[in-house]
């Protein structure tokens, strides 16, 4: 609260890694920590917190969708997809988005088909990413 009154990004971010270490069920803490994180792509640490926020927030599709990010950004690409497929699961607002986290996880596991499947599927989700889509199909 009071980083937030002060308006000290870096403060929050400590302050949040903080309460997340403290409090290791605290479900808002740990999504707003790794939103954080994710925000200044700050990988390693995301992945750490990320692996964290998925048993204290499991049905928060956000953190799955972060966590899949993060995996991606350090090239583990199995790990992102199973993350990506997660939030899927628990109803990810956007699914658009995670459509291409999935398509550039399958995108860096080999697998193009997949990954076509999967950007297409985001451009149907939502017509606005068509052109992201269409980068990682190479047309």
């Amino acid at each position: 609260e009071i980083a937030e009154q002060a308006n000290d990004a870096d403060l929050r971010l400590r302050a949040l890694g903080a309460l997340a270490r403290i409090d290791e069920h605290g479900r808002a803490v740990h999504a707003e920590y790794l939103d954080l994180l994710v925000r200044r792509e700050a990988w390693d640490d995301a992945v750490r917190a990320g692996e964290l926020a998925v048993f204290a927030a499991p049905a928060n599709p956000e953190v799955h969708a972060h966590l899949a990010r993060a995996y991606l950004a350090k090239g583990r690409h199995r790990e992102a997809l199973y993350e990506a497929d997660s939030a899927l699961i628990v109803q990810h607002p956007q699914p658009g988005y995670v459509h291409l986290l999935r398509a550039r996880a399958f995108q860096g596991l080999g697998q193009r088909r997949e990954a076509r499947e999967a950007a297409e599927a985001a451009r149907q989700a939502d017509p606005e990413l068509a052109e992201q889509a269409a980068e990682i199909t190479g047309g």
